[in-house]
Parts: C-alpha cells; sequence; structure tokens
C-alpha cells in the first residue's frame, strides 16, 4: 500500500519550530514585563510613603531630606516606566511573531489536511478499480449467484466472495478486512485497512468464518 508523503513536510516542520521558538521568546518578555511591573509597584509604594511621612518630620532637616528622597525615588520610577515601553515593545514585537508563525503552520497544516485527502481518495478510487477488476477475473462476465447467507471462499485465487446489497458479487483480500460489524439497519459493514467500507448481505459470522477458512487453507501445504 502506498504511503501518503506531504511534500512540504520540511516547510511545515519549520514553520511549527519557528512557532515554537516565537512561544518562548513571549513567554521570556512577559514574565520580563511583569517583573519590571513589581519594581514599579514598589516604587510607587516607597515614593507614597516618604510623602506621608514628610508632614510629621520633627527635624527641621527631615522635610528636605525626604524630599531629595522622593526625588530620586521618582526618578528611578521614570527609569523604570522607560523600561516598562520598552518590554511593552517587545512583546508586542514576540506576539506578533509568534501569531505570523502561527498563522503560517495553520495554513501548511490546512494544505497538508486536503492534500491527505486527495490522496485517501485517489487510493480508495485505486483500490476500488482493482476490486472491480479482479471480480470481473474471478467472477467472469457472468458473475457469480449468490449463495444463501454466507461469504464464498475462492480458493484457486485465493480471495473471498461478498455480495453488495444490491446482489453484486465484490472480491476481498482477507488481509486486508480490519473488522466487521453491523450496521443499526442490519447490514453487514467491512472496514479495510485502508479505511475503506464495503457493507454486504452476509453476517459477520458468515464472513469471520469464510476469513478462518480462507487462512486455513492458505496456511496448508497441499491447497
Amino acid at each position: 500500500m502506498a504511503k501518503f508523503r506531504y511534500r512540504f513536510q520540511a516547510l511545515l516542520d519549520a514553520f511549527a519550530g519557528r512557532e515554537r521558538a516565537a512561544e518562548a521568546l513571549l513567554a521570556r518578555a512577559l514574565a520580563a514585563r511583569r517583573a519590571a511591573q513589581e519594581v514599579e509597584v514598589r516604587l510607587e509604594w516607597r515614593i507614597g510613603e516618604l510623602r506621608c511621612a514628610r508632614p510629621l518630620a520633627a527635624q527641621a532637616w527631615l522635610p528636605a531630606e525626604l524630599d531629595r528622597a522622593v526625588a530620586a525615588f521618582e526618578c528611578r520610577r521614570a527609569e523604570q516606566r522607560q523600561t516598562l515601553a520598552a518590554l511593552d515593545a517587545r512583546v508586542e514585537s514576540a506576539r506578533a511573531e509568534h501569531q505570523e508563525a502561527a498563522r503560517r503552520r495553520a495554513a501548511f497544516e490546512r494544505h497538508r489536511e486536503r492534500a491527505l485527502a486527495a490522496f485517501n481518495a485517489e487510493q480508495a478510487r485505486r483500490e476500488s478499480a482493482e476490486l472491480d477488476e479482479a471480480n470481473a477475473l474471478v467472477c467472469g462476465p457472468g458473475g457469480l449467484r449468490r449463495e444463501a447467507g454466507a461469504a464464498r471462499v475462492r480458493i484457486d485465487d485465493e480471495v473471498i466472495v461478498l455480495h453488495r446489497p444490491s446482489g453484486h458479487p465484490i472480491v476481498v483480500n482477507a488481509d486486508l478486512i480490519e473488522t466487521v460489524e453491523v450496521e443499526d439497519g442490519g447490514a453487514t459493514v467491512v472496514t479495510l485497512t485502508s479505511g475503506n467500507t464495503i457493507v454486504a448481505t452476509e453476517s459477520p459470522e458468515a464472513v469471520r468464518e469464510a476469513v478462518i477458512e480462507f487462512r486455513r487453507r492458505i496456511a496448508s501445504p497441499l491447497r
């Protein structure tokens, strides 16, 4: 069975890696901004504390000292606000880079999904054509008459023959059968390893017995 290979997988991986790197950069920028905001809050608190202490200064020289301390803290606060402004710009730049990388990665993933759907559709078409061809070779121009309630095992061709609800036979490679289940309406649904499904009139028990018989005869050295 052919395996799906996305021709732009390298680009998809590159943008996914770029998105992860941008996400880490954004996280660091946000952490730095939070730390700077905490410093500004402490400076604001200290300035407010000094201003409240000024009217209570008992010594004549204390108000001037407090004013100088307030001025020094206000200078540090101004510098801290400049730092915050630079960090804000850094955060926005990191966020824009992350969003752009995520957008490109998502675009490639959508393209990959469409390519995979087209690949699966083509594989299903080819498998259906091969099954139809095998059915024509096994059943001949006149087809096979349906046997009541049972799947036919063709040992010569190493296949089992099921029947669609229309009565038409279909050849199935038993090695490709993955699951057999019954729908709500009572029809038997055979799921192949490729993901394709076949609706058959035979019961699940009949399909299971046919597969067991198929494998037994294939394994037998005298077949």
